[in-house]
């Protein structure tokens, strides 16, 4: 994933035209040393399709809507928050389990 990741977003620059089509993230992916041909059948299966959009909902319904999103102890935390936030939520989390 990272490897991927660091070379789709390399310098901060947003790919365009040919760099996304499917043989541009194929050969991103060989770049990466990923397995391609897994890579190719992943990237049109429908089975990875239908878990992606579950990932989605999921997020959807804990309102993750924007980048950083987390799950702490089941409760999403939207956007950038301070430490005190976390601390509360974990706080409460291990107050409910005792």
């Amino acid at each position: 994933f990272w490897e991927y990741h660091d070379l789709l977003f390399e310098g901060g620059e947003v790919r365009r035209g040919n760099e996304l089509t499917t043989d541009g993230l194929i050969a991103l992916a060989d770049r990466a040393g990923l397995d391609t041909e897994q890579f190719a059948r992943d990237l049109d299966s429908e089975e990875v399709a239908a878990t992606v959009a579950t990932n989605e909902e999921e997020g959807r319904q804990i309102g993750a809507t924007s980048t950083p999103s987390f799950l702490v102890a089941g409760r999403g935390v939207i956007g950038a928050q301070p430490t005190e936030v976390f601390v509360e939520i974990i706080e409460e989390a291990l107050a409910e389990a005792r």
